[in-house]
């Protein structure tokens, strides 16, 4: 088997000849900070500087998606307003105003940028934002596309593309105090937003589904926090299911079988309305947030997990915690099919990335995966002992 096979015969729940581990970045992936920290203060190979060299030392499988989308109308770079210290605040030409570490980017340092402003703030501004910003017409497709779908046609690693998140679009565009309040004062505005940014993104993609055969299909949401979600269930199915399941039966119809979400925070009271969506996975089921994917396996046996692993218990030094996480949740969940095992979300700073090495030879022993460079800044007992059991 290869990448892919092995990847989509985990998501339809089937037995591969081992279980892959996926990396994609911001989740299993590097974030370069922590690598840099690591390099730095704990003697982490320095040769591992990049994501493709993070896959090969660590033995992950990449997971590659793509979505055509042209430039619109060209975007100017950002404005700096103000220096203090460490920090800028910084102003994008549609509108959002951030406060952010100067130099950051999406993987240079750990954490979010503070939001000060977003583009619109009333039905007007959206108005003005709507077709100025979102490609269209001709050109979303790059010149030598037909060159790309002959190469995918030969791949041997998992590829997909996106489907439109819901309460994700609308806080993109007013921020999540505004976009909570819109559901119930402006349901309207709401549902053209997101009618909108569907139809648009669906006729985008269409090309791509019909000439290519993609392995999945993913969204981004972050719409819950540590206490569940920050819209209501009623919410979640007066709107999201709709605008889900629009998106999910066309791209079935394509074969693409595995449709699956993004979110922070506690996940398990949406998971349901989810399933009513057509979405059959998730990741990263944040442990601090309360997540258990034990629990959510038995409640939802068919619902594919991605993630559930704590990654603070890399926060300390010796691996015993991180062992023993591994160990609890990692061979009843491989039992049961359907799991991506790996940390729930990307490792911060502050973890150790010897207690990571044991934590991640648990894994690949468990999966009975012999990939990984890793292995070799074992100690030879431990390798012994791992390569006998």
């Amino acid at each position: 088997m290869n990448a892919r096979q092995r990847f989509l015969t985990v998501a339809r729940f089937g037995t591969p000849d081992y279980i892959p581990v996926l990396s994609c970045d911001g989740i299993n992936g590097p974030n370069m900070h922590t690598v840099d920290v690591w390099q730095k203060e704990q003697r982490f190979p320095r040769w591992v500087d990049s994501s493709q060299r993070w896959d090969e030392f660590w033995g992950m499988s990449r997971v590659k998606g793509w979505v055509p989308g042209g430039p619109g109308e060209a975007m100017p770079g950002p404005e700096v307003v103000k220096r203090d210290g460490m920090y800028e605040t910084i102003r994008y030409v549609d509108g959002r105003v951030v406060r952010r570490l100067i130099g950051q980017t999406a993987t240079s340092h750990y954490g979010m940028p503070q939001f000060i402003e977003f583009p619109c703030k009333t039905r007007e501004d959206w108005e003005e934002y709507r077709d100025r910003w979102v490609p269209e017409g001709d050109g979303v497709y790059p010149e030598d596309f037909e060159v790309m779908v002959e190469e995918w046609r030969e791949r041997d690693y998992p590829l997909g593309t996106a489907v439109v998140g819901s309460f994700s679009v609308i806080r993109n565009l007013f921020g999540t105090n505004l976009a909570c309040k819109l559901f119930y004062r402006e349901p309207d505005l709401v549902s053209e937003i997101l009618d909108h940014y569907r139809k648009r993104h669906l006729d985008i993609v269409e090309r791509l589904v019909r000439e290519v055969d993609l392995d999945y299909a993913m969204g981004w949401e972050d719409f819950c926090y540590r206490n569940g979600c920050l819209v209501s269930p009623d919410i979640i199915r007066e709107f999201v299911v709709p605008h889900y399941r629009k998106q999910t039966d066309f791209i079935r119809s394509h074969g693409i079988d595995y449709i699956y979400i993004d979110s922070d925070g506690y996940v398990e009271g949406v998971i349901g309305l989810l399933e009513e969506a057509g979405i059959n996975g998730l990741q990263a089921f944040e442990v601090r947030a309360g997540n258990d994917v034990l629990r959510v396996r038995e409640n939802y046996p068919r619902f594919v997990i991605w993630g559930g692993l704590d990654k603070f218990a890399m926060d300390e030094e010796r691996p015993d915690r991180a062992v023993g996480e591994v160990r609890r949740k990692v061979p009843p969940m491989l039992e049961s099919g359907g799991y991506f095992p790996g940390v729930d979300h990307a490792l911060p700073p502050t973890s150790f990335w010897r207690t990571y090495l044991y934590f991640m030879a648990e894994v690949h022993r468990y999966c009975g995966n012999p990939e990984g460079i890793f292995w070799r800044y074992l100690p030879d007992r431990y390798r012994k002992r791992v390569s006998s059991t």
